[in-house]
């Protein structure tokens, strides 16, 4: 197995950590803030619970692959509401670089967008993978635990 495979593996295990904990979402809609240094999961949505084992993955990937990875859970995308923009206003609130890459999922709505920089370490075929093969038919099913196998 190539270390590009593994790498791919490794992001695409960490953003399903995240997708797979979904819970009974609460009412709040917000527009993409700015996050203060050092935080990688921002759960407005109160879905997830006790994140330390998906930190854990977010840190292990940025030690062993060079990939800064956010996990960004709202209830709705609002300011803008579409969710392409939202994350690229997400992106551009937080300064993002080449090495870094953002899962943003409307629970509400079951609307995501998982982008990185195609110049770094995933290609846009690489994200464009994982977003279809795993997160979609987690949002698209309601079937967390399957999303995370």
């Amino acid at each position: 197995m190539n270390s590009h495979t593994v790498w791919r593996r490794a992001v695409s295990a960490t953003v399903l950590s995240g997708v797979c904990l979904f819970a009974a979402p609460a009412a709040l809609a917000e527009p993409p803030q700015q996050v203060d240094p050092g935080t990688r999961i921002v759960d407005s949505a109160n879905v997830l619970g006790d994140t330390s084992q998906l930190q854990d993955e977010i840190n292990r990937v940025a030690s062993e692959h060079n990939i800064t990875l956010y996990v960004v859970y709202v209830d709705r995308f609002t300011n803008p509401t579409d969710p392409g923009q939202w994350v690229q206003d997400f992106a551009r609130n937080n300064g993002f670089g080449t090495n870094d890459a953002v899962l943003t999922v409307a629970t509400e709505t079951r609307q995501a967008r998982f982008v990185a920089n195609s110049a770094g370490p995933l290609s846009r075929s690489d994200t464009q993978e994982i977003y279809n093969e795993n997160i979609v038919p987690a949002l698209r099913n309601g079937n967390w635990d399957a999303a995370a196998q």
